[in-house]
């Protein structure tokens, strides 16, 4: 019976953190633009000011190798700047092309640390009022719950005194 009632609270605090993945996706998502859009910024002014001096991106960048103590500080930092930047993009396409039904999953899949963490820094759970937050509320309990019901299922049967042949109480 206590099983029971704490695998329901289990349950209801999995449908209670569950249901806030939609809405931490969105937000995570707003966090990923906003630097998916100084990251660009960033390289189309260094792409500007390459083109007045004659150079494209790739010609640039393979002098690069070639530079100064000075230069070549400066060159890594564009080469990071310019990975970073595909790979958010590239990680911002497969959530915005991605149902939302399964965005938070594709978030879980391969999230990015420091978004992660700024994320974090200003979400304030909310209750859900759309489908898809009820959908992950609802999904949550079940997962919590059968999860709780199994561990409460095994210890409850660890415990239980053992009854013999004829119903009496065997202490072993």
């Amino acid at each position: 019976m206590i099983g029971r009632l704490l695998a329901f609270v289990v349950g209801a605090a999995g449908a209670v953190a569950a249901s806030q993945a939609p809405g931490f996706t969105l937000q995570y998502m707003q966090n990923l633009e906003g630097r998916v859009a100084e990251l660009r910024t960033v390289i189309d002014r260094f792409d500007a000011e390459i083109v007045r001096i004659g150079y494209d991106r790739a010609s640039a960048l393979e002098e690069c190798e070639t530079a100064t103590r000075l230069l070549g500080v400066f060159c890594r930092g564009i080469n990071a700047d310019i990975a970073r930047y595909e790979r958010l993009s590239a990680h911002q396409a497969r959530l915005v092309s991605a149902e939302d039904w399964v965005r938070p999953l594709v978030l879980a899949r391969s999230p990015e640390r420091d978004v992660t963490e700024s994320t974090l820094d200003q979400f304030e759970p909310a209750l859900p009022v759309t489908p898809v937050g009820f959908g992950y509320a609802g999904g949550g309990f079940v997962l919590a719950w059968l999860a709780a019901s199994a561990v409460f299922g095994v210890l409850g049967a660890a415990f239980r005194p053992r009854r013999g042949r004829r119903g009496k109480i065997r202490l072993t």
